[in-house]
């Protein structure tokens, strides 16, 4: 049994909680180990779907290892032996408020988001007049681990994803939480490639897709 050590607030952008904060002292992550961890403890029984996940595994567990997403396959290489020579757009992270961020430079502005690999959809704080946006009268609700909010859907007509450009991607446009950086613009979801590659010790990711 993990001991908590403190209680801290959870937030994303549908809100915040206060949860306690337990010590984990290693996880096992494949064939990776990561030691001396501080973990939230949320009710998932309280999320659509969250029945048969027992936790996620953040950027503070994550941050210094190399690892390749495979969405295709389907599957996850801890530590590859390519990770240093992987193909596609090599974007830089940096890091904010304890999370991995890329800036993304846009036909007339800049946009800071946060790579996510659980997101549904791109998400995105309103206002983003810059961007090639279409909204669609459609109305959603989005529930994440510390609660839900309402959002609209929408359309970015264009997305510059380093080298990449994607068109007509869906999105979320949520209100901006006053506990979300003022730096972040929305989350990326990383299912929109092929094949991603986390490079922590580097600070970059890789994305591909054909």
């Amino acid at each position: 049994m993990a001991p908590v050590v403190a209680k801290a607030a959870v937030g994303s952008a549908a809100g915040s909680r206060e949860t306690l904060v337990v010590h984990v002292k290693s996880l096992e992550v494949g064939s990776m180990t990561v030691s001396n961890l501080l973990a939230s403890v949320i009710e998932l029984a309280e999320i659509p779907g969250g029945g048969p996940i027992d936790g996620v595994i953040g950027h503070d567990a994550l941050g210094s290892l190399r690892y390749t997403i495979d969405f295709r396959q389907r599957r996850v290489v801890w530590a590859p032996s390519d990770a240093t020579d992987a193909r596609g757009s090599s974007v830089e992270l940096q890091v904010s408020g304890g999370r991995f961020l890329i800036a993304l430079p846009q036909r007339q502005s800049l946009l800071r988001l946060v790579p996510d690999s659980g997101a549904a959809s791109l998400l995105l704080f309103a206002p983003q007049a810059a961007l090639p946006v279409t909204t669609l009268p459609t109305l959603a609700t989005l529930t994440t681990m510390s609660g839900h909010t309402d959002v609209r859907m929408a359309t970015v007509r264009e997305l510059h994803v380093g080298s990449l450009l994607l068109r007509d991607v869906p999105a979320a446009v949520a209100e901006r939480d006053l506990s979300e950086p003022v730096e972040v613009d929305g989350l990326l979801p990383l299912h929109l490639f092929d094949r991603v590659t986390v490079d922590g010790p580097g600070k970059r990711l890789i994305l591909e897709k054909t």
